[in-house]
């Protein structure tokens, strides 16, 4: 049976479809990209996880960071399963410099993305060749704003205008800290996991979503909760897709009107 036309498989995409119905080209995603598994990871590759989570929380100190991504949610259940090509995590703007500071005294390098207001880490020998050290994470930093006005963390774009924002009570790092491996890791809550999946396009990010539902049956045992908790993720799902339309056009209109002079 192909991958993507199991029950699993098709049972995720019906989470996301419940919760954006509007998701464009879906299927066409779906696909393009059939070939692209999440391989199970050896215990070499395991041990190698882990070295680099073990690395990480040496440099990362104190700081307040959540981790995101798939990588949360094995952390959530204290297991790693897949290799993950990097550490994404999450940053509020007030805390980015102090994390510069960290990084750039452990020997990584902090590079701004292009067109974004993101940044990438990476330890490297030296300033002079700039060669990687292959064992290290790769650390993705992903900028957020603390709105306390509206209650909300807002991912930026590069212009300062919002990209996506969720509510600032997914944000506690005393309730997310896990212990792995004697290290003490915060993970993104599920929640914000989850409605960061429910805009993506990726297939594997549609199998995570099972993944994450699980989780959350298993955490909240008030099933009214949970189906509270999972409309709410719809409307800001929704609200998320909408800002990112009006963003990806004002990028795309706004340097043709430069270009003619407006």
């Amino acid at each position: 049976m192909n991958n993507f036309d199991n029950p699993t498989f098709q049972e995720a995409n019906g989470i996301r479809r419940d919760g954006i119905s509007d998701i464009p080209n879906f299927e066409a995603v779906v696909n393009s990209e059939k070939k692209e598994e999440r391989i199970k990871a050896t215990p070499e590759q395991c041990e190698h996880e882990d070295k680099k989570l073990e690395i990480f929380a040496d440099v990362i100190g104190d700081c307040e960071y959540y981790i995101s991504g798939g990588l949360a949610v094995e952390l959530e259940k204290r297991k790693i399963e897949h290799v993950h090509d990097d550490i994404d995590i999450i940053v509020f703007e007030d805390e980015l410099e102090r994390l510069k500071k960290k990084l750039l005294s452990k020997g990584f390098n902090f590079e701004k993305n292009k067109n974004t207001h993101d940044y990438d880490s990476k330890q490297i020998t030296n300033e002079n060749t700039n060669k990687v050290i292959s064992d290290s994470p790769h650390i993705g930093i992903f900028v957020y704003k603390k709105s306390k006005e509206n209650n909300t963390a807002e991912q930026l774009n590069e212009d300062g205008s919002i990209n996506k924002k969720f509510p600032l009570d997914y944000f506690d790092t005393e309730k997310q800290m896990v212990e792995y491996n004697q290290n003490k890791l915060c993970i993104a809550d599920l929640r914000l996991v989850l409605g960061l999946k429910m805009i993506s396009e990726r297939p594997k990010d549609a199998k995570d979503i099972k993944k994450i539902k699980e989780s959350l049956i298993a955490k909240y045992h008030n099933k009214k909760t949970l189906s509270e908790e999972m409309e709410k993720l719809k409307v800001i799902s929704q609200e998320n897709i909408k800002t990112q339309a009006i963003s990806d056009i004002r990028n795309i209109v706004a340097p043709r009107c430069r270009r003619i002079g407006y």
